[in-house]
């Protein structure tokens, strides 16, 4: 932890996720104005400017994210350090969060599927953190439920895309891979429920038995709401393939 210089590194995760919030934002003000009857011409004039401001905001963001945090060569997206002016290079879960919140052209959704698969994050008992083996928890092999569902929503999202702009083959990769994750999940916290009654935070992504994760600076938590909420998504889309794995 000592050797981490988080002041001089520009995240993938987090401006994945401000992406999508300044989205899902305009969104709402969208919604707001589809029913201008009940706003004054203020409120409809402050809500036209917020949602006018979060789309070029969004817009901006995920051309810097394009051009600065995109790597042609790996074909995925990593964290930049300031303090060196180059990128990390660490193949991290996080690095494909760009899926999730729709950096998208057709060409990088395509190269960045294909990466995940070929990255070796994807593991028997779910997505790896990272690839690293440092003994801490947001490294290798721990998968955490939240990154998981954000991958698999992720490539669900980029499947649909890819859909539309006749990727038909490459569709059908993503989405298989959405689903290869969400069960591979399923059966870890079904197998780690019946051996010890419980729901941890993480899991050991090496193995489908659902053996808790470890490594950092306190144990692996049991409960779990995260773990709970990732299940009751995966169970939604996926029972049916997960079901076959008792036939």
């Amino acid at each position: 932890m000592s050797r981490l210089n988080i002041r001089s590194v520009v995240p993938v995760c987090l401006n994945s996720i401000l992406l999508r919030v300044e989205r899902k934002l305009a969104g709402l003000c969208g919604l707001l104005l589809d029913d201008e009857s009940k706003l004054t011409r203020t409120e409809r004039t402050w809500i036209s400017d917020r949602k006018r401001f979060l789309e070029i905001c969004a817009c901006d963001r995920m051309r810097a994210m394009n051009t600065i945090l995109w790597s042609s060569e790996h074909r995925q997206w990593f964290d930049y350090d300031l303090s060196t002016n180059s990128h990390s290079g660490v193949v991290a879960a996080s690095n494909f969060f760009p899926l999730w919140a729709g950096c998208w052209d057709h060409e990088r959704v395509e190269m960045a599927v294909e990466s995940l698969v070929q990255s070796g994050l994807v593991l028997e008992g779910g997505v790896s953190a990272t690839v690293l083996h440092s003994g801490e928890q947001w490294d290798y092999p721990n998968a955490w439920p939240p990154i998981q569902e954000i991958l698999v929503e992720g490539l669900q999202l980029s499947a649909e895309f890819l859909k539309s702009t006749e990727s038909t083959e490459s569709s059908t990769k993503a989405k298989s891979l959405a689903e290869q994750i969400a069960v591979s999940c399923l059966k870890s916290y079904w197998n780690g429920y019946q051996k010890y009654g419980v729901m941890f935070e993480r899991y050991d992504s090496r193995t489908s038995d659902g053996s808790r994760g470890d490594g950092g600076e306190y144990s692996t938590q049991t409960g779990f709401g995260w773990t709970n909420g990732t299940a009751l998504k995966f169970l939604s889309k996926y029972s049916l393939p997960f079901l076959s794995f008792f036939s």
